[in-house]
């Protein structure tokens, strides 16, 4: 337990931490580029009133002294759950981001249940359809809805007339499902053609029992999935609320990025980091209840 804890905390830590860093290599002094994101920062021609409000901001948001400095203690401020207040309009980075994440939230979760499920019975039916021209059909439907670019099926989507979460999560779902359908009918089509299968219907079982035998016997070597469809789910958010309008936490970090507010963006790392590590401590655990030989390891 104390692992797993450690690893999700650790990410979140690191992936703000770069965050920030990747901010602090921005034009300008951070004081600088935090009275841009607010919008309050005078041209270049008055520089008296330029340093004034460059001084403020540096004063509202502890800005002063070098990078490393800013860095250790935005970092310990984590430490106490406190993300700082974001630049744009001195609200905490807790409530910027909770203003999206739930919207987000559903449309990734709803993603990664069509990806998974809707991938697993695609990739297990194929892996049952004998010859070559099903095989051609299901690689050629997987190439193609794998290579689709997300924005365009989401914009291929709105044009249809689809609206809402519920289009959203399809269109973010197309791609992963089709690399999930990949990996099931690989492994089954494996299990299908191994000494246990064949084992199997020696006893009498029914293709179909067998291959939802193949299905439990490879969850192992699917269960880190479970990481990969969700990290894209997240990820590919962004794109797809802006392609429906959506005001979720996707479209929040575009506009924090296009603002270049830090704090918010290393609050939304720090969040995709945590979130992406409880994935991969989930997927571990789908995978020790399948294998319980897993369950020895250190």
């Amino acid at each position: 337990m104390l692992r797993w804890a450690a690893r999700i905390v650790g990410t979140a830590v690191v992936t703000f931490v770069l965050a920030w860093a990747l901010a602090e290599c921005g034009p300008g002094s951070a004081a600088e580029r935090a009275a841009g994101a607010a919008g309050t920062l005078p041209p270049t021609e008055r520089m008296s009133e330029r340093r004034t409000v460059i001084a403020e901001a540096a004063r509202v948001h502890g800005l002063d002294g070098g990078a490393v400095s800013r860095i250790g203690r935005a970092t310990a401020r984590l430490a106490t759950f406190d993300l700082g207040r974001s630049w744009r309009d001195r609200r905490p980075v807790g409530d910027v981001i909770g203003d999206g994440l739930g919207l987000t939230a559903r449309i990734a979760i709803v993603a990664m249940v069509l990806a998974l499920g809707g991938g697993a019975v695609a990739g297990a039916a194929a892996a049952r359809t004998r010859g070559r021209i099903g095989g051609g059909v299901f690689g050629a439907m997987t190439a193609v809805a794998a290579a689709a670019p997300v924005v365009w099926l989401a914009l291929m989507m709105v044009d249809a007339g689809g609206r809402g979460e519920l289009a959203a999560a399809v269109a973010l779902a197309i791609a992963p499902a089709a690399a999930v359908a990949v990996q099931v009918h690989a492994q089954l089509v494996a299990f299908l053609a191994g000494p246990i299968a064949t084992a199997a219907r020696a006893r009498g079982c029914s293709e179909a029992r067998v291959a939802t035998h193949g299905l439990r016997a490879q969850l192992p070597a699917l269960a880190p999935l479970i990481t990969t469809v969700g990290a894209y789910a997240l990820g590919a958010s962004v794109v797809v609320e802006r392609a429906f309008a959506l005001p979720g936490l996707g479209r929040l970090t575009m506009d924090a990025a296009g603002r270049g507010d830090a704090p918010v963006l290393a609050g939304v790392a720090a969040l995709a980091g945590a979130i992406v590590a409880t994935l991969s401590v989930i997927a571990e655990l789908v995978a020790k209840a399948a294998d319980p030989r897993l369950r020895g390891e250190p």
